[in-house]
Order: C-alpha cells, then sequence, then structure tokens
C-alpha cells in the first residue's frame, strides 16, 4: 500500500522502485530513489484498518486505533495524559469519555510519529483540545515546539476505528485529505 501511495504522488516512479531506510528513533523514510526522498510518510494499522500519510515535508503523522477495544479511559488518561485532558474525560459521561479518549490517544500518537521521536517524549509533556471548530495543541515549558505550526485532523473510517493526523508543516487552512482505498490482491502485489 505504501508503495502504491508514493507512486500516486510520484507518478514516474514505479511502485517497486521504492527503497527505505530507518532514521534515528527507527521512523521510516524514503531512501531512494534520489529525486523522489523530498517524500514524507507515516503509516499505522489496527485490526483490519491501514492508513497511509504520505506528504511533501517531514512533520507528519497518522495513527488509526480499534475503538471497539475495552478502555478504562480514566486509569489510562491518569497514567500517561496531560492533567487538562484527565479533567476533561472525568467530566464527561462513559460513552463520551472513551470517545474522547481515543480521540486523544490517536492525536497524540500521530503528533509523535510526526516528531518522529516514538515513544520518547512522555504524552503527557503536551495536551490535545479538541471541539467541534478546531483541534489545538499545547505544550509544556521545556518542549520546543510552537502550537501553531500544527494542524490536526480525526475521522472515522469505519464504526470500529478512529484515525488522526498531525501535519507540522506550519500551513494554514484546512488539512487537505485524499482518501483512496486499494483491493487487498493490489496492494499486496
Amino acid at each position: 500500500m505504501l508503495r502504491l501511495a508514493l507512486s500516486q504522488v510520484a507518478p514516474d516512479v514505479d511502485p517497486t522502485d521504492w527503497s527505505f531506510a530507518a532514521g534515528r528513533y527507527g521512523r521510516p523514510f524514503v531512501a531512494s530513489p534520489r529525486g523522489s526522498t523530498a517524500l514524507h510518510f507515516s503509516l499505522s494499522h489496527a485490526d483490519g484498518c491501514v492508513a497511509c500519510v504520505v506528504s511533501g515535508h517531514e512533520a507528519v503523522g497518522v495513527d488509526v486505533e480499534t475503538v471497539s477495544r475495552r478502555v478504562a479511559p480514566l486509569s489510562t488518561a491518569l497514567r500517561f495524559f496531560a492533567p487538562e485532558e484527565v479533567e476533561t474525560l472525568r467530566q464527561l459521561p462513559e460513552p463520551a469519555a472513551i470517545e474522547r479518549f481515543f480521540d486523544y490517544w490517536t492525536l497524540k500518537e500521530a503528533y509523535l510519529k510526526a516528531r518522529g521521536f516514538g515513544l520518547n517524549l512522555p504524552l503527557d509533556a503536551f495536551a490535545m483540545q479538541v471541539s467541534r471548530e478546531a483541534i489545538e495543541i499545547s505544550f509544556k515549558p521545556d518542549i520546543a515546539d510552537d502550537p501553531s505550526g500544527w494542524r490536526f485532523s480525526l475521522c472515522s473510517p469505519s464504526p470500529s476505528h478512529r484515525l488522526a493526523i498531525a501535519d507540522g508543516s506550519r500551513a494554514t487552512g484546512g488539512l487537505p485529505i485524499t482518501r483512496n482505498a486499494w483491493p487487498l490482491q493490489e496492494a499486496a502485489e
């Protein structure tokens, strides 16, 4: 699927011609062909759903999670999330708290992937604010990042999945998303 997605963005490159390497924290990147190394990607998968984001800048991340699995949102949030996120979850009734938990989790994972840190940055070092109008991020004072440089998107590609995209390109406006579906056999070839 990744090779197909990259070749959609760079149609002059055959899907079999892509090669990859890993960065300092294990983040994969395009190693060749040479003229296409400016393309960056992020991958995620969960229980039958695979997500891939391709971008012309490095700071891009995606995460998808299965929302049908059992989770104790408040106890997990107390261990990992920022205090303001925990407080938001406390104020919500259980169904809404579970939904917001997965919003936070996928947004946080997408941000970490976009930064290329993996889990080397604690999940409570930054907080997500989710409303109908916007998704925003804030950082603890010791985190060198600018909240205004980030755009986020949340969606549900299926009734049992939640997906988040983080874009650190410092662009303004909405996050343009193109959705493609490939038959499993074509993606496997």
